[in-house]
């Protein structure tokens, strides 16, 4: 085959040029065996590059989440002579008057496939996932920093140690108080002492029946709407 009439055989600069990228980056992904094989014509510095099948190789290879920021301007369609000349000699649609499109859909410059399912807009949709995944972490961030939501079950067990810890400090300060009472009224110190842990379970059963009954009517969970995130249908431990 005679390469220098062959239009699908450019060079590596034409090859970046109709990619919209740089020299540099070609020569990245030669490098990094992003075009290989039959995409290559010749060897060393004066390779050229077959771009139909370069371009293949690379909508095979390119990792879409490195393509995203500069990498969303990466023309990865065949550009040939032919196809720019007829381009340019094609007759310009007749552009559909403002007041009869739909609002919201005014014609915008580079629109993808009409399909939606091209490389590039597979990458805005990432991206733009990503971007609404952020928004979310960090309004959630600022919630829990602000003090309107926390771990419903951490701050349970917080409050059952502490509770605990208070029974049992006063249980324990029972039998001091039985001696103070004892001495106080000449009464004997066993009985004061068994008097008062009586009177203090009875009281503590009481205390804990109308913390049951007062918590039965509470949800689990509790809806929480945090601002800046929208159209999100999850639940929130309040």
């Amino acid at each position: 085959m005679n390469v220098a009439v062959d239009p699908d055989v450019i060079s590596k600069g034409e090859f970046a040029r109709r990619r919209g990228v740089t020299p540099g980056r070609v020569s990245q992904w030669l490098s990094e065996q992003k075009i290989t094989g039959e995409a290559i014509v010749g060897e060393g510095r004066s390779a050229l590059i077959r771009e139909s099948v370069a371009v293949q190789q690379l909508a095979r290879r390119l990792d879409p989440m490195q393509m995203t920021g500069n990498g969303l301007g990466t023309r990865l369609a065949p550009v040939t002579a032919q196809a720019t000349a007829a381009a340019a000699s094609a007759p310009a649609p007749p552009a559909a008057p403002i007041d009869a499109l739909p609002l919201g859909d005014a014609p915008q410059a580079g629109a993808s496939r009409p399909d939606g399912n091209s490389l590039e807009d597979r990458i805005k949709r990432e991206r733009l996932a990503q971007l609404e995944r952020a928004n979310r972490d960090g309004a959630r961030q600022e919630a829990v920093n602000a003090g309107l939501l926390t771990d419903a079950a951490s701050a349970k067990q917080m409050v059952g140690r502490a509770t605990a810890q208070l029974i049992t400090r006063v249980e324990g300060a029972l039998s001091e108080m039985a001696t103070a009472i004892s001495a106080e009224f000449k009464l004997p110190q066993r009985d004061v002492l068994h008097l008062l842990r009586t009177k203090f379970r009875e009281v503590r059963a009481a205390a804990a029946a109308d913390i049951r009954a007062q918590t039965e009517d509470l949800p689990t969970l509790v809806d929480f709407e945090l601002d800046g995130v929208a159209d999100q249908d999850e639940t929130e431990p309040a």
